[in-house]
């Protein structure tokens, strides 16, 4: 890249680069720690190269490396990590086209080895890119990692002989910083099926804390079919104002109907949500929907799994590294279509 492309997005995106968001890790507990020097977080994002030890579904594949060329406040950084050997694939980001990486899906399964690792990926471009998948899609369980404002300019793992899991350093594109000052908001999602009203808080009420999940489902248990029927929640604003979301005691984001469960988030302790897990399946009328949820805070207190977590076959997982999850946005109807999740770093 020229190097006045360089200075001309550093100026543009140094008063945004603050402390990201980092999402993950992802994959296995084995491998060294990689990550990215504190003092040189990301600017953007200029190119990607991945490392497989073959491709297609069926291949029992892993990801072997991963080497990217980022771009801080101060200079280009090149981080290798894992092995370069396989099948080399490249993605470049148009930086200058404002292009931006917006969504990693990927698989986790068994490495060579028998411990787990990342078993494929692909990575989609805000100009709808596609590149992959790489690996085996078909090798364990799938994750993915859709944003909304934000994108993915960084990345942390843990690796040796191959990748064994992966991290995402994010951070919003426009319109968001401007509104917090500092603290950078990034939207991940929306996790679910297509149908369903829009929900979502307003632009000028964003979350500092988050106080309340109230979340209802037809059943719960394995194998019981059901779904996740509605979710209300109670968050305060930066301004420090109570919001309860739908306003409406008797009212949900989807219906307030069925077994009712609460999780109580205390904020006086300063604890946070910092995990949620979930499935995706079909609903009573076969659209996808969120069939199961599991809450746990930063305090290891664990609420859940609600409904299903066997109706389904798309289990989705937001672990989070320095941040917490503060309010939500989603689509739904008569039932919780899909669900959505602000998440800044813990204030």
């Amino acid at each position: 890249m020229e190097p006045y492309v360089t200075q001309r997005f550093e100026r543009e995106r140094s008063s945004t680069v603050t402390t990201p968001v980092k999402i993950g890790l992802f994959g296995g507990e084995g491998g060294d720690t990689k990550d990215i020097h504190p003092n040189e977080l990301p600017s953007h994002l200029e190119n990607i190269e991945i490392w497989s030890s073959s491709d297609g579904d069926g291949t029992r594949a892993v990801i072997n490396g991963i080497r990217f060329t980022y771009v801080d406040n101060r200079r280009r950084r090149i981080l290798n990590w894992g092995k370069h050997t396989g099948s080399r694939h490249q993605i470049p980001i148009d930086v200058w086209a404002r292009e931006y990486v917006r969504k990693i899906e990927g698989n986790v399964g068994l490495a060579p080895d028998g411990d787990r690792g990342i078993t494929s990926l692909k990575i989609i471009t805000s100009k709808g890119e596609e590149y992959g998948p790489f690996g085996d899609r078909t090798n364990g369980y799938p994750f993915s990692v859709p944003l909304a404002n934000s994108g993915i300019f960084a990345f942390f793992a843990s690796a040796d002989s191959y990748l064994n899991a992966l991290g995402f350093y994010v951070q919003p594109i426009n319109g968001m910083p401007s509104q917090l000052g500092s603290i950078p908001v990034v939207k991940i999602g929306l996790i679910g099926g297509d149908r369903g009203d829009t929900k979502d808080i307003r632009p000028n009420q964003l979350p500092k804390k988050l106080e309340m999940i109230e979340i209802w489902s037809s059943d719960d248990g394995e194998c019981t079919g059901a779904v996740i029927n509605g979710i209300r929640f109670t968050y305060v604003d930066r301004s420090g104002s109570r919001h309860i979301v739908p306003s409406k005691r008797d009212q949900a984001w989807g219906t307030a109907a069925g077994n009712y469960h609460k999780i109580t988030i205390n904020t006086a302790t300063r604890e946070y949500v910092k995990n949620i897990k979930g499935n995706v399946g079909p609903a009573h009328d076969g659209d996808d929907s969120i069939t199961s949820l599991e809450i746990i805070t930063s305090r290891g207190e664990v609420g859940g799994p609600f409904g299903d977590p066997k109706n389904g076959d798309d289990p989705f997982n937001v672990p989070l590294v320095n941040s917490g999850v503060f309010a939500f946005f989603a689509r739904a109807d008569t039932y919780l279509n899909a669900l959505g999740f602000y998440v800044q770093p813990y204030p």
